[in-house]
């Protein structure tokens, strides 16, 4: 456990790289369900219990497959395990993180609160992690692995509130 706690840390401070995780299709499932448990009560703020979970699902399945896709496009197909058990672990560090902050804003959001810069400045963060894991996943220049983060999150804004109106605020 303490390695692998050093491993998230190395990750969260660009010093390891999803190549780092170890090839396991158990830890990966692992990490995807810490992903997908951890998400759930920032979701159920706004829905209750079974769009939560329906709203999850689809936020994993939709990690996965653009992992998928973009790993086959660039022909790096084997490092598919790693690369959503990096993306995972790390997701999972955020949206623990993030909820105590994003629950303590509610409706009455003001200009000048000192929550909501740390707010962007995790969001700063936890983008700029996701751009390194794409970036070392996908063998690819830095302005590449910016525009397929900011592709996956248009993506799955834009099928999220497609399908789940109500969870957009």
């Amino acid at each position: 456990m303490n390695s692998f706690l050093k491993l998230l840390l190395g990750v969260l401070i660009f010093n390891k790289g999803p190549q780092d995780f170890p090839h396991s299709i158990t830890l990966m499932r692992i990490c995807l369900l810490g992903y997908f448990v951890t998400g759930l009560p920032s979701v159920m703020t706004h829905a209750g219990l079974e769009k939560a979970i329906l709203a999850m699902a689809l936020d994993v399945a939709l990690l996965m497959l653009f992992v998928y896709f973009c790993l086959q496009a660039f022909s790096k197909s084997a490092r598919y395990i790693q690369t959503i058990t990096s993306l995972a672990f790390v997701g999972v560090f955020f949206q623990i993180l993030m909820y105590p902050l994003v629950s303590e804003i509610g409706v009455d959001v003001k200009q000048g609160d000192p929550t909501l810069s740390l707010i962007l400045l995790v969001a700063i963060w936890m983008f700029s992690i996701y751009v390194y894991i794409f970036k070392e996943s996908f063998s690819i220049r830095l302005p590449a692995a910016i525009g397929l983060v900011i592709c996956y999150g248009f993506m799955s804004q834009i099928i999220s509130s497609l399908l789940f109106p109500e969870l957009i605020q």
